[in-house]
Parts: C-alpha cells; sequence; structure tokens
C-alpha cells in the first residue's frame, strides 16, 4: 500500500528518487543502485552528509510502486555524493 499513487516507473541505476513515506526534503532523496532478485529496487540516501552517521551508508529495498521523483515534491534533483 502507498501514500501517493503508485508508481509506475522502471528507475535506472542512478536514478534519483524519494520514497513514498519519507520526510519530503532534500535529504531524504535516495539514489538507485541496483535491482535484487526479486524485483525490489535497491537505493541509498544520494546527500549522506545531510544525515546522522547511523544513516549514511544504508542500503534499503523497496517495491518500485514507492519510489517516486523528487519533482513531484517540488525537490531539486542534484547528486551529491552518493558513495
Amino acid at each position: 500500500m502507498t501514500v501517493h499513487r503508485a508508481n509506475t516507473i522502471d528507475w535506472p541505476n542512478g536514478a534519483l528518487v524519494i520514497h513514498d513515506r519519507d520526510e519530503k526534503a532534500q535529504r531524504m532523496v535516495r539514489i538507485v543502485i541496483g535491482v535484487r532478485y526479486d524485483g525490489k529496487i535497491r537505493t541509498r540516501y544520494a546527500h549522506p552528509h545531510l544525515l546522522p552517521p547511523i544513516w549514511r551508508k544504508r542500503i534499503m529495498h523497496d517495491r518500485r510502486e514507492t519510489l517516486h521523483h523528487p519533482w513531484r515534491f517540488r525537490l531539486s534533483c542534484k547528486k551529491s555524493i552518493a558513495a
């Protein structure tokens, strides 16, 4: 179940996205780093320097329907150090 209308875009690696239930802020923008065997999309935060240390290297696995384009929430799409 999603909060917003379900996403239908197949995100390529390197795409910037934001999760359905994340705070709609620049620091919460994620970058796609791959797809798991079960189809879930692997992401990590695109701006880790803006987050607490415990979240900086975290990798998330989410369904495609819950990942949206940041422009939908009026967030700029600039890549940072997603290392």
